[in-house]
């Protein structure tokens, strides 16, 4: 237990511990339901319920839609969903707000400079050891740089017909709820 800080709540007392990283984590009373949630050190957070600790990571991701109506999606290169290509993205690193995170994100994976926009919309997905990625999506526009994968991206293409390739989970349909794009897409 390298990052563990102690918790109790009627009279229930233990250890809050992240198995999957080694940053120290701080726990702090919300209810008495025996409800905790905890901070990691790197900008995650989770909730402690009945025994359970789900790590909440925010993360970005970015609409990018061209003249033609074409999404740019990348090629995802690593765990989870490696081989199926979703929106350019990631992790929101400490110290990062949302816009910098998405644009060091975006560079990394396409090339590609962008200016962030409107949030779109929020989803979240099951990450690696329980996490839960809590991700917001943003308009973007282009303003500069070169279409090429990078980081840890296996590819980088423009899309209009969305059924053709095979898409994280719930993509598609998120991007439909948004009206970003039809189910016909």
């Amino acid at each position: 237990m390298r990052s563990a800080r102690s918790w109790s709540s009627s009279g229930v007392s233990g250890y809050l511990t992240d198995p999957t990283e080694s940053r120290a984590i701080r726990a702090s009373h919300l209810c008495r339901s025996h409800l905790h949630r905890w901070d990691a050190t790197d900008g995650g957070w989770g909730i402690w319920l009945a025994g359970q600790v789900s790590r909440r990571v925010p993360c970005v991701g970015a609409i990018i839609v061209d003249a033609a109506g074409a999404l740019l999606l990348v090629q995802r290169g690593h765990e989870p969903g490696r081989g199926l290509w979703s929106v350019p993205g990631g992790r929101v690193e400490a110290g990062e707000n949302d816009t910098a995170a998405l644009v060091r994100e975006v560079r990394e994976e396409t090339g590609l400079d962008v200016t962030v926009g409107r949030l779109v919309g929020r989803v979240t997905r099951p990450g690696l050891g329980g996490a839960v990625y809590d991700i917001a999506d943003y308009a973007c526009e282009i303003v500069g740089g070169e279409l090429r994968a990078g980081d840890d991206a296996a590819g980088v293409r423009w899309c209009v017909d969305l059924h053709a390739l095979p898409l994280t989970d719930g993509l598609l349909d998120a991007l439909t709820a948004w009206g970003i794009m039809t189910s016909r897409s």
